[in-house]
């Protein structure tokens, strides 16, 4: 859904619809973009974004579920300063070393919450969620560490901050390489 022709998207949607196939599914890679990206309407950032709005818009007109994903404590491009940075010790899969923000830091979880807020306002409405512990995502220093009980503790806030905004969203839980 990055480049093709929207058009494409859309069509193949519908072909979806048709197959039996019930929800789109996106994710808002924050790491692309610079925090205040959404002030240039112009930028890559608010392009993807329109692009999403309008898979969505597709989506819902064939009676469709959409729903975005999200790893838990993923920041902007270069967001975090320093001392907000996730360690890197319990990475799994990729990870973007200068976007993933500690939770437990002083002001972590603030950032957390108001990087997910500024999203999911950017994103519309959605009618599901999924909250994603690893890929980029978590952090090994001796607060958050076991990530997997760290994640647990934390979903509830971000699910807050989902509901706010969508007050019937169902949310999932992903346990993605849970050990």
């Amino acid at each position: 859904y990055e480049t093709a022709p929207v058009e494409e998207i859309e069509a193949y949607i519908e072909d979806m619809a048709f197959w039996g196939l019930n929800a789109v599914w996106t994710w808002f890679d924050m790491n692309w973009y610079p925090e205040g990206f959404w002030e240039d309407p112009q930028s890559k950032g608010m392009e993807i974004l329109r692009r999403i709005r309008r898979a969505y818009d597709k989506a819902r007109s064939l009676g469709l579920t959409v729903g975005l994903t999200a790893i838990a404590n993923e920041g902007f491009k270069a967001q975090p300063p320093k001392e907000l940075l996730a360690d890197m010790s319990e990475k799994r899969g990729g990870y973007y070393p200068e976007s993933t923000i500690c939770p437990s830091k002083p002001g972590g979880m603030e950032m957390i919450l108001k990087n997910r807020r500024k999203v999911l306002e950017l994103i519309g409405p959605i009618d599901a969620y999924v909250t994603w512990p690893f890929d980029q995502g978590s952090c090994g220093c001796d607060q958050c560490r076991p990530w997997v009980r760290t994640f647990m503790k934390i979903n509830p806030e971000i699910v807050k901050e989902v509901r706010q905004q969508n007050p019937n969203a169902k949310i999932l839980l992903s346990t993605w390489m849970f050990t």
